[in-house]
């Protein structure tokens, strides 16, 4: 059995590390979010390895193959959606995103409904996403080197 709290928190704090250096390079409006949120992440993360030394919680990873196979499958889909945004761009990228992962998620099979109402949600919340980021927060977000002129 493993230490939850120390293992998420140190995890965190790697994933902290790694987006804090991969976003230096934003503009200083356009990182305002992004260190807010890096800032409350990191004392979460703090606060889960305090946790963790203090009072730590034993629990058994991926019970099942099953479980553990869902959840290096959805991070293969997250993997994949990383490396294809700088290419495709925010937009198209996170269109496929959201119809897969959340026809993967669901429960009842790929069915032609199932494949529409994915694609309908992942227009809805991508796009409002977007405005909300771009628009309203100006966030720069990647419009990909497949769409560029030359």
């Amino acid at each position: 059995m493993l230490n939850s709290d120390i293992l998420i928190g140190s995890a965190s704090l790697v994933i902290a590390a790694v987006i804090f250096f991969a976003t230096r390079d934003l503009s200083k409006l356009g990182g305002i979010f992004v260190n807010y949120c890096l800032t409350v992440f990191v004392a979460l993360a703090v606060l889960e390895l305090i946790k963790g030394f203090i009072k730590p919680e034993r629990v058994e990873f991926f019970t099942s193959v099953t479980e553990r196979n869902n959840v290096v499958v959805g991070l293969v889909i997250l993997i994949i959606y990383l490396a294809i945004m700088p290419f495709l761009g925010f937009l198209p990228s996170s269109f496929l995103f959201f119809t897969v992962m959340t026809l993967y998620l669901g429960e009842e099979g790929l069915t032609t409904r199932n494949i529409l109402v994915s694609a309908g949600l992942a227009v809805v919340v991508v796009t409002m996403f977007y405005f909300i980021f771009k628009e309203f927060l100006m966030v720069p977000l990647p419009s990909g080197s497949f769409f560029e002129a030359s």
